[in-house]
């Protein structure tokens, strides 16, 4: 094949994936959390910055999808799914090392500091992660929490696991447990809506720096996942990702 002919063929793949990847967007099963501000329900509507941003980027990867798609549901039981169903997408979802060749990623929504939260009053130390065995460790089941927890050296039968990330903050502040395995963004969020004082939470250990993605099984094409990819570079370069984000400042 001649060099002309093999550029022609080239373009020719190019411009047919685009058209038809554009006209024959799958449908994707979408699914979310409660984990205020990236991702709650409230008055009955699924909304957040990590929601806002999804219905966007199916905007411009060419899906018909909308917000009606995005189902909210428990983290673990989503968590499953994700890694059970060809077709479905979890956020926001912490990638970290363990979690990479689980699922395919379209990075970032926000970066993502897992701390072990503490009531300043209670002026807990922590100087290594053998000090973790001292207290009652609060965690969302199959959270990044709960993991890094179990991989810190915690057995998994020691740990408070809940089903939820405002259970865990009620807990906390009422002594019920002494740490908690989450962000300091997520304990402030809920502290405001739970209309607790913020200022009375503190971090006592730093167990992770990672981001909170979209994580896509394995069975969703590179294809789609790079349209995605692509929708989300272009929301962060012109400036809509960062007007998303405002609205949910408090």
């Amino acid at each position: 094949m001649s060099l002309r002919n093999f550029l022609s063929a080239i373009v020719f793949v190019f411009l047919s994936y685009t058209i038809v990847g554009a006209a024959d967007f799958p449908k994707l099963l979408i699914m979310t959390e409660e984990y205020s501000p990236y991702n709650f329900q409230k008055d009955g509507v699924v909304q957040g910055i990590a929601v806002d941003v999804m219905v966007e980027m199916l905007k411009k990867a060419g899906s018909s999808q909308t917000l009606k798609d995005i189902e909210l549901l428990p983290w673990a039981r989503g968590y499953k799914q994700v890694q059970d169903q060809p077709n479905a997408v979890l956020f926001s979802t912490t990638r970290t090392k363990e979690r990479e060749k689980m699922f395919k990623w379209v990075c970032p929504i926000a970066s993502l500091k897992t701390e072990m939260i503490a009531l300043k009053e209670k002026n807990i130390k922590i100087a290594s992660t053998a000090d973790f065995l001292k207290y009652k460790i609060g965690c969302v089941r199959d959270d990044v929490g709960q993991q890094l927890v179990i991989a810190a050296g915690v057995p998994e039968n020691k740990l408070d696991i809940n089903a939820g990330y405002e259970m865990n903050v009620n807990k906390l502040n009422a002594g019920r447990i002494d740490l908690y395995a989450s962000s300091m963004t997520s304990v402030t969020d809920y502290a405001k809506e739970l209309k607790m004082d913020p200022n009375k939470f503190e971090s006592v250990y730093l167990l992770d720096e990672s981001h909170l993605c979209y994580a896509f099984n394995q069975g969703v094409s590179d294809a789609v996942v790079g349209q995605l990819q692509k929708a989300l570079d272009e929301l962060i370069a012109d400036g809509t990702f960062a007007k998303i984000s405002a609205k949910y400042q408090k």
